[in-house]
């Protein structure tokens, strides 16, 4: 990877889907607050997904935190 690479990574915008208590919440990477919280994991990927034509990467997390999938963006850099 070079160096532009890496920069470029670093730069990617992402949200997560996490679960939080008795909810699945929708979360910018990097903030503290969730954007918004689902009561079901189904709901928060299909909203989630929206972010992802706007540019952000998608990363679905399983209950135990661990990645479950990664969604690449659909802009083009």
């Amino acid at each position: 990877m070079s160096m532009t690479e890496n920069l470029n990574n670093e730069k990617k915008k992402r949200v997560h889907i996490i679960k939080k208590a008795n909810n699945w919440a929708l979360i910018k990477q990097g903030a503290f607050r969730a954007i918004r919280l689902y009561s079901s994991k189904q709901e928060a990927v299909k909203n989630a997904r929206k972010f992802i034509k706007k540019g952000y990467d998608l990363v679905i997390h399983k209950k135990d935190g661990s990645v479950q999938k990664w969604e690449e963006s659909e802009a083009i850099s």
